[in-house]
């Protein structure tokens, strides 16, 4: 009889290479780098592409910020500052909010690097006030802080970052303008995406507002005839949300795991897409026969 047991420890048993040495398989994706050195002796394994990191507005009300912030936002994004800073796995966002891996992405439409464009829409915008930032402790990674401070030094914008834990996520829109999320795939669909994002009747979305072309393309997917019909539309909507700045993707990436030097064939979609149909632990693990 085969068994798999998960458990949650501390950062310092998995830093420690004996402690570690009870584990078989890790996924620790703030001590990527960390759990790299040689030390460890773990091997890497990035899943494919189903994770998107991007800016998004929360603020509802008087923290509501209008487009041509966004955009000034968005085309103040320095991608070739961000990708030395990038962990295994991830790559600089060119395109839309669907991740590469997943059917739907689509690839070049991101706003590009121009900081002229950028000043012209910061001063087309109404909105100058503090600019609060709020991140996840859980999901902190150094590029964060380079998109902040490009903001305050090319932009000139007053900008408070704060870092509150992940469960408080659902109180964001009422205490801060923009946050920096992520969002992994559980479905190969762009809906999954799309519509749990940045839909208006949707629980899970990202902007405290909405856009209702966006909803309208939306709806129109979901009661498509065809699946070339709604792949079209979730294509056009993706777009849209680019053009107008609902969220602006930073980055994508996949699932990270390290496995121990007997583990073999674990393979990782998405989450919780783990296979066990190939895995195999050979007899040098220390739990060989027990």
């Amino acid at each position: 009889m085969k068994r798999v047991e998960w458990e949650r420890v501390s950062e310092e048993a998995l830093l420690d290479p004996a402690r570690a040495s009870e584990f078989d398989v890790f996924s620790a994706p703030t001590l990527v780098d960390r759990l790299a050195a040689p030390e460890h002796g773990l091997r890497p394994a990035a899943g494919p592409q189903t994770l998107s990191l991007f800016v998004a507005f929360p603020g509802e009300g008087a923290l509501e910020v209008d487009v041509h912030l966004r955009r000034a936002l968005a085309l103040s994004i320095d991608r070739g500052q961000v990708l030395p800073l990038l962990r295994y796995g991830q790559s600089v966002a060119t395109g839309g909010l669907v991740p590469p891996d997943l059917p739907g992405h689509s690839p070049g439409i991101a706003l590009g690097y121009d900081l002229e464009a950028a000043r012209a829409e910061l001063a087309l915008s109404t909105y100058r006030r503090l600019l609060k930032v709020v991140c996840a402790v859980e999901q902190r990674a150094p590029y964060q802080e380079v998109l902040v401070e490009g903001w305050r030094r090319d932009l000139g914008l007053e900008i408070e970052l704060a870092e509150l834990p992940l469960a408080t996520n659902h109180t964001w829109r009422g205490i801060a303008q923009v946050s920096l999320w992520h969002w992994v795939a559980h479905a190969p669909d762009p809906e999954y995406f799309l519509r749990n994002l940045l839909h208006g009747g949707m629980p899970t979305r990202a902007a405290g507002w909405h856009l209702p072309e966006l909803d309208d393309l939306l709806d129109r997917a979901l009661a498509a005839a065809s699946g070339a019909e709604r792949l079209a539309l979730f294509h056009q909507a993706d777009r849209l949300a680019i053009r107008e700045a609902c969220v602006i993707p930073v980055a994508y990436g996949g699932v990270v795991t390290f496995h121990q030097r007997w583990v073999h064939g674990w393979w990782h979609w998405g989450a919780p897409w783990q296979s066990w149909d190939e895995l195999t632990i050979d007899p040098t693990s220390p739990r060989a026969g027990g």
